[in-house]
């Protein structure tokens, strides 16, 4: 049945309900049936996050019957040739950035929540109407309609379903600082009490925002929103010409939270690029009934992961050494997952409708984030590509010319095998072997390796003291070779993650291969005793850590309310549990000028 005429209204409910009026209206071409269905999940977060189920009271207007058919879809019957009217609730108390909140402060939400596809409109925009309650501002992305509304009735059109589920609005009582970057306008929609100085927020956005268009070379779109939560949460999705961010508010004075809410600015604001544009073929246009799948999200988030630090870098936000730091601390997160020799990157990709967002005490053991991993393949392949072009070119130039696809045929994605003959093609030599085995193996990274390329030396770092503290990792971190300089200290290790039970130990998770996992401990354990000795989360680490590796210990444990008791030999604690890059002065001048390139764009014997 074709449809035209297409519009979606929203209302809100008193605050206490936090639920959304919605509306659709369309003008039916003859009567007949059609296909009406909500959004399984939201581009961006790989996740069946099924939002019908906060659809309740749908109802459709005289001369119409509807028919559930499964969980998100419902079957129309139209049996009069006019307007057709569907009304129905939201409800939405769930503050992330892919969900639907709405309290007397603000209302977030986007279109995958709210609103229906209708696969029979054939129509060339859609439009929306949302009417903003007293007191609170509408701050959306969506080109502005002149349709005629309220007084309080904001008007918007969008060109198809893709953008209108990718839009994202927040209406409260918000705070809006406008700046311009490239030319091109920007908004901060901002809620939520903050210690954060907003001005200098916003001005490090800016710079940001500048380096990034800069560095692309223009601007992709008219204007865009960065609407920021300030909340205890943290995350952020990416849309066409916005994000929604949630981040720590209370910062003042922490720079390390500083650091990690501008780097996620940062990060989603790449996508602008990379994912909103520069795509898989499997990302876009979407099916939203069902998972999509690609191998190349590590493409998608782990690339973007690497550069979101590298421009801040550029953009003079944070220093080389800070840098380095983060690089560090990337490799030592690598190493605590052992999960990470039993999935490829590629499938890590693939397998995140199932890994990624469902998290849970073995998920270190059997994978590791393609963010993560993806992150350090594209700095392996970025240092590769310094050394064997000279410093002339770098990673960033794969995605330039990934960008070039783009630009000749927005409507197209790419295929895996376009970023592997591209990468190669910067490089100016056969990478195939280098990417089948960052991309298609489970060998480790040769990172260690490649930061030699440009005069940096990665190796562990010896605590000044040890660490403890309820819920401190007793991690057991490997060398694979590097030279360590430092002399390994023979106190114990386990290998576990632990958090407070009560005053007792509660093992959060056992790595395959540690002491723990070789003498029986398993995740939920709660430790009670060690050799008949109260546990004490607050003194469990340094209890471990000053006892000689190879001593064998009994440990009382609370299993499925079951007190049984095993024995475990401790593993070698290697005395260090982080990691630094050092950059010294005596590495040879070829890798020096490298480093210079590398890090700050700078050729010496330019």
């Amino acid at each position: 049945m074709k449809i035209d005429n297409l519009h979606f209204h929203v209302g809100f409910d008193r605050p206490s309900t936090h639920k959304l009026k919605v509306a659709l209206t369309f003008t039916p071409a003859e009567v007949g049936e059609t296909i009406i269905q909500f959004p399984v999940w939201t581009p961006g977060h790989y996740k069946i996050k099924d939002y019908a189920r906060n659809v309740m009271d749908l109802r459709s207007s005289q001369g119409t019957t509807l028919e559930k058919l499964d969980k998100h879809r419902w079957k129309l019957s139209v049996n009069e040739k006019r307007e057709v009217k569907i009304e129905y609730e939201v409800y939405g108390f769930d503050l992330t950035v892919r969900t639907t909140y709405y309290d007397d402060e603000f209302c977030h939400t986007l279109g995958s929540n709210l609103f229906f596809e209708l696969p029979d409109f054939s129509g060339k925009s859609i439009g929306l109407s949302i009417d903003v309650p007293e007191g609170f501002r509408l701050a959306c992305p969506l080109d502005p309609a002149s349709k005629s509304g309220g007084p309080r009735t904001e008007n918007f059109t969008a060109p198809d379903f893709d953008v209108l589920f990718d839009t994202p609005f927040i209406a409260g009582k918000i705070d809006v600082r406008e700046f311009e970057a490239g030319g091109v306008s920007h908004s901060f929609a901002m809620v939520g009490g903050t210690d954060v100085n907003i001005e200098t927020l916003v001005l490090d956005t800016k710079a940001i925002v500048d380096y990034q268009i800069a560095s692309f070379g223009g601007a992709p779109y008219k204007r865009y929103l960065f609407i920021m939560i300030f909340t205890d949460g943290y995350g952020g999705l990416e849309h066409l010409n916005s994000t929604s961010l949630l981040g720590k508010g209370f910062l003042l004075g922490d720079r390390e939270q500083y650091h990690k809410l501008i780097g996620l600015i940062s990060h989603e604001f790449f996508h602008v690029w990379n994912v909103k544009r520069i795509r898989a073929q499997e990302l876009g246009p979407f099916d939203y009934a069902r998972e999509n799948y690609t191998s190349l999200l590590w493409l998608m988030e782990g690339v973007t992961n690497y550069y979101d630090e590298r421009m801040l870098l550029g953009a003079k936000r944070i220093t080389g050494d800070e840098y380095l730091a983060y690089l560090a601390d990337a490799y030592k997160r690598y190493l605590q997952h052992p999960g990470r020799r039993h999935k490829t990157l590629a499938e890590t990709s693939i397998d995140t409708w199932q890994d990624q967002y469902i998290q849970d005490e073995y998920s270190k053991n059997r994978s590791i984030s393609y963010y993560l991993r993806g992150e350090l393949a594209a700095l392996v392949f970025d240092l590769h590509i310094h050394r064997d072009t000279n410093g002339e070119r770098s990673f960033f130039d794969v995605m330039l010319k990934l960008w070039q696809i783009y630009r000749s045929d927005p409507s197209q994605g790419f295929p895996e095998e376009i970023v592997r003959r591209g990468i190669g093609e910067v490089a100016g030599r056969d990478y195939r072997a280098l990417y089948d085995s960052l991309v298609h193996s489970k060998e480790d990274y040769p990172i260690v390796d490649s930061l030699k390329f440009v005069g940096a030396n990665l190796h562990p770092k010896l605590p000044e003291k040890p660490a403890g503290g309820s819920g401190t990792a007793v991690t057991a971190v490997e060398t694979h070779g590097q030279d360590a300089r430092a002399t390994e200290k023979t106190e114990g290790d386990l290998g576990i993650e632990f958090e407070d039970a009560g005053g007792f130990v509660k093992i959060k998770n056992v790595p395959d291969g540690s002491a723990a996992d070789l003498g029986g401990l398993s995740a939920k354990d709660v430790i009670v005793a060690i050799d008949e000795v109260k546990a004490n989360s607050q003194t469990f680490e340094k209890r471990i850590r000053s006892t000689p590796a190879g001593t064998t210990l009994r440990f009382s444990l609370l299993r499925n309310d079951r007190l049984i008791s095993v024995s475990v030999t401790l593993g070698a604690g290697p005395g260090f549990t982080d990691y630094v890059i050092d950059t010294p002065d005596d590495a040879d001048d070829d890798a020096k000028r490298l480093r210079n390139i590398w890090l700050y764009g700078i050729d010496a014997k330019s």
